[in-house]
């Protein structure tokens, strides 16, 4: 599939942390705790250009109670509609 080109729509439906966790990549922890929601107003502003540099966008977010996908008894704090176009395809899972 050389040369070709995927075009993914996300939906990810967020339930923040009190206190974000960093645990996983320590390089990026802030100088002090933040909140999971200040988390990830960061990791939007961050990589919100990146995006859009390839040919993707944020197509929607919004406050994630109530939505009208999934189970009536999940609660989220943000859902985001994400499109982006990737130059390779994603590896294929199941095979």
């Amino acid at each position: 599939m050389r040369g070709t080109e995927v075009c993914v729509l996300m939906l990810s439906l967020l339930r923040f942390r009190d206190v974000a966790d960093s645990a996983a990549h320590p390089e990026m922890a802030p100088a002090a705790p933040i909140s999971g929601a200040e988390a990830v107003d960061r990791y939007i502003g961050h990589t919100l250009p990146l995006l859009r540099a390839g040919g993707g966008d944020l197509l929607f977010l919004t406050a994630g109670d109530p939505l009208p996908v999934g189970p009536e008894d999940e609660r989220w704090n943000m859902a985001m509609l994400i499109y982006a176009r990737l130059s390779q395809p994603l590896p294929r899972r199941g095979r």
